[in-house]
Formats: structure tokens, sequence, C-alpha cells
């Protein structure tokens, strides 16, 4: 399954795709056609997801969709320019939180902004998909605007983590 704006690709990866994904040598981008592009994950992120996301995808030939991250493509250049994802299935009230991040070459693009929205919509159209949720840094400006672009409000803010919701009636 593929979504496509007018400028992304943005596909979700299998668990054998996501674990290539964390190695940043290039085999992932040879899988899938893609240019390759010095792509750069810190230890401490790639520790962080092999520990506590890694284990909650299943495994299975076919992409887990609200475990797994999506690749984000720029057509016109076929690489990869980000993430995105969610951070598991819907829990009883429906709701489930996004989570992405960008190049640092793609940034100030609307790339982002782009993004979520077509994820949205496709989670959105999801069984139980009700609210998405979203935490951001409370100085990430980028990321505020991002989710503004995309009807997020802000419902809660503690110490230096700001939270926005946006809830499929209210879009």
């Amino acid at each position: 399954m593929q979504l496509e704006t007018q400028r992304l690709r943005i596909f979700p990866l299998s668990y054998a795709q996501f674990d290539k994904y964390l190695k940043t040598n290039d085999l992932l981008e040879q899988e899938l056609g893609l240019v390759e592009f010095p792509r750069f994950l810190s230890e401490e992120t790639v520790e962080n997801i092999r520990q506590n996301i890694l284990p909650t995808v299943r495994k299975t030939e076919e992409p887990d969709w609200f475990r797994t991250i999506w690749l984000i493509v720029l057509k016109s250049e076929n690489t990869m320019i980000g993430y995105i994802g969610f951070r598991g299935d819907p829990n009883e009230e429906g709701e489930i939180e996004i989570a992405y991040g960008s190049f640092e070459n793609f940034r100030k693009k609307g790339y982002m902004t782009e993004a979520v929205a077509a994820v949205l919509d496709w989670a959105f159209g999801q069984k139980g998909v009700k609210t998405v949720i979203a935490e951001t840094d409370f100085d990430n400006d980028a990321s505020h605007t991002v989710l503004k672009r995309n009807g997020f409000k802000t419902y809660l803010e503690l110490e230096n983590i700001r939270w926005w919701r946006l809830k499929l009636l209210e879009r």
C-alpha cells in the first residue's frame, strides 16, 4: 500500500525493512530502488527504536500499519526525506498517536505538512480511529506549525511538552 500526494510517496515498512532502515547502510534504499542519501540516526535514537518500538512490530510480510514507520519519499528526486508513523493501534477511545521526522536538508519546504495530511486521511479511514494525538517539545516551532496547518489544537502542556489533538469530527 502506498499513499501519494503531489510531491510525495508515503508507504509503510515491513519488519525486515524497518530493521534495514535502522542500519543506515543504504541496503533499504537499494531494495526499494531509491537514490541513496547519507541519512543519520543517532545511536541513542537507534537504540531507543530497537528497544521500545521494533519489538512491538509484528514480524509479518505485510507492514504493521500502526506500529511500523512509513517512509516519505520525494518523487522528484526518488529519495527518502523522512518518516512518519503511529505509536500503536487505536486505544479503546479510538486514539492513536502520530510521530514524524525529516532529514535536515528537507525541512521548511512543506513536505511534512503534506505527509501528515495524507497519513491523517488514511488513518481516519481506518476502523476505530476517532482521534489523532501528537506530542512535541514545547519549543519545537516547526512541528507546531505542521500540526496547526493540519487542524490540530493544543490540549495539554506539561513542563516542556505540548500535547496536540485532532478529532475526526473536527476535520
